[in-house]
């Protein structure tokens, strides 16, 4: 969950008229979001106040055979992430340099996990180039 954006009122020294708050949830299952909506649901019942859902992605699970990756990667993660690969109906994989600094402040990465990450890119186009020749 991320409060992203807050936005209400017009001095410091009245009450706010209005109040918006965005929030963004990067879920797991589908199963969560509706677990999500209904207790957001139930807390603005003791409010003057509305719920609405500007954007819904149904969270994907990789369902690809990725044994040959988990061989020659040290680290594996999952993390809810939104990419254009949510948007596309195939399976992808997230694979980048660390450390994950997305979308904060300061982001950045590591040269030296620039440079690992791309001996690790070498081995699967070798891996690839090799089993389309087969």
């Amino acid at each position: 969950m991320n409060i992203g954006m807050i936005k209400g009122g017009e001095s410091v020294n009245s009450v706010a008229g209005k109040c918006e708050i965005s929030v963004d949830f990067r879920i797991a299952l589908a199963s969560h979001l509706k677990s999500i909506i209904k207790e957001i649901k139930s807390l603005l019942k003791n409010y003057n106040s509305k719920l609405t859902i500007k954007q819904s992605i149904e969270p994907k699970i990789n369902k690809n055979d990725i044994k040959f990756l988990e061989r020659i990667s040290s680290k594996k993660k999952t993390k809810c992430y939104l990419t254009e690969g949510s948007y596309i109906d195939k399976n992808f994989i997230i694979l980048g340099p660390g450390p994950d600094t997305s979308h904060q402040k300061n982001e950045y990465v590591n040269l030296s996990s620039l440079k690992k990450t791309e001996k690790l890119y070498k081995k699967i186009i070798e891996f690839y180039n090799e089993r389309g020749r087969t």
